[in-house]
């Protein structure tokens, strides 16, 4: 247990730094690379709302606690949704989901949907160069003005299909390519959460 809950401190630590420093830097390009914690722990963007006030808290989960039960027990609303919704216990997470937990009157709804952009950053995960805002991409690094303002002209006419369609642009060559490849993803449309528990 000694074990457990030191690793849930130091990971919360450190996530309590990589937030501090992004949301203090002002222009300069900030990237947080959280290589080992990353290997091995899934994070996870909780948001709860109730009569229209939104709460966002961040977990930080081994990976085999990396379940929806699992984050839905962090409500406290476990035990409402368990009893309607049992299937929560099988779907796993993956890291940079985002779950969302709506209260509307007697009615509890849970959604999956993905992490915001800036939060992807911050943790090192892939960021969507689809739908991802042009500040969000100046802070990736080795993505200066010119490349982004070039994304943001192609996503317009079309979508990138592929991370590699990126090589098309003018100031994109195979070295900045090889630098950023891992940074970005292509996601065929914005993400919308999807529903998976509906309780009363």
């Amino acid at each position: 247990m000694n074990r457990r809950l030191s690793f849930v401190l130091i990971s919360l630590l450190v996530l309590i730094v990589a937030l501090a420093k992004y949301l203090t830097a002002k222009r300069e390009k900030t990237c947080l690379y959280l290589e080992g914690l990353r290997r091995h722990s899934a994070f996870v963007e909780l948001i709860t709302s109730e009569n229209k006030k939104e709460k966002h808290e961040f977990c930080v989960l081994e990976e085999h606690n990396a379940n929806l039960d699992f984050v839905i027990s962090l409500t406290g609303e476990k035990s409402i949704i368990s009893a309607k919704c049992p299937h929560l216990r099988s779907i796993k997470l993956n890291s940079g989901s985002a779950v969302i937990v709506k209260q509307k009157r007697s009615v509890i709804k849970v959604y999956i949907g993905r992490m915001e952009p800036q939060f992807r950053l911050i943790l090192g995960l892939p960021v969507d160069i689809n739908s991802a805002p042009p500040e969000i991409l100046k802070q990736i690094p080795y993505m200066n003005s010119r490349v982004v303002n070039s994304i943001i002209a192609r996503r317009k006419i079309k979508p990138f299909r592929s991370v590699s369609e990126i090589l098309e642009l003018k100031g994109v060559g195979t070295a900045t390519f090889n630098k950023i490849s891992d940074k970005i993803e292509c996601l065929p449309a914005p993400p919308r959460p999807h529903l998976v528990c509906s309780a009363s």
